[in-house]
């Protein structure tokens, strides 16, 4: 199925969580800066952030330098299958991984997870790319948005932090698996390490100003 461009605002994000079937408790907020209190001061617990990153050479350099990844047990990774699914991705990265003992009524992310829990990651997202109730609700969010999204591959990618296992992960839809940032414990921790291997994209390109973060925040 075709898939359009989704624009990274919580307006949007938080449509297409609703959509597939995540609790309402679970929001996509804003992130005003990459300052610990910029995290910290969400009205919420941290749960994952999520980086909107210009997909050109220096994300490609730091795309190539991450091998063939981690051996990330119990981690659900999905690898991209199709064009401009990575927010779609990032989000399912999220929640399946950064909520303890997520609990889902029957809904398309439901019937989607327990389908690919015994797949490889390549498999993951060729069936998410088949998966026509969420691509459709990708699209209806998609569709929502604020600004004008060109036709075609999107230019930009989303890439997800999340704390699972006692480590923090970068879960890069682009990549082959899983790529373990290092040991990870308690909220305070996720917020340090997660804002700390966000700025790391960043700083790749100091002049740079296309980026985004975002937090999916378990609202109080």
């Amino acid at each position: 199925m075709a898939t359009n461009a989704i624009e990274s605002n919580p307006d949007v994000m938080n449509k297409l969580l609703a959509a597939i079937g995540v609790p309402e408790t679970y929001k996509i907020h804003d992130v005003l800066g990459t300052d610990a209190e910029d995290v910290a001061g969400l009205k919420g617990t941290l749960k994952a952030l999520l980086l909107v990153l210009p997909k050109d050479d220096f994300y490609k350099e730091a795309l190539a330098g991450k091998g063939t990844g981690s051996d990330a047990p119990g981690v659900i990774f999905i690898h991209q299958s199709g064009d401009n699914l990575c927010g779609t991705v990032a989000l399912i990265h999220a929640v399946a991984n950064g909520i303890e003992n997520l609990e889902l009524d029957e809904c398309p992310l439901k019937t989607y997870l327990d389908e690919i829990k015994d797949l490889s990651p390549e498999e993951r997202g060729l069936k998410l790319a088949e998966n026509e109730m969420i691509i459709a609700a990708h699209n209806e969010a998609a569709s929502g948005g604020q600004s004008n999204q060109s036709a075609g591959e999107a230019g930009h990618h989303m890439v997800c932090f999340v704390s699972a296992g006692g480590h923090l992960y970068d879960l890069d839809s682009l990549s082959t698996n899983p790529l373990s940032v290092g040991e990870c414990g308690d909220t305070e921790q996720l917020q340090t390490m997660a804002l700390s291997a966000a700025k790391a994209y960043m700083d790749r390109n100091p002049e740079g100003i296309a980026f985004n973060i975002m937090a999916l925040v378990q609202e109080n």
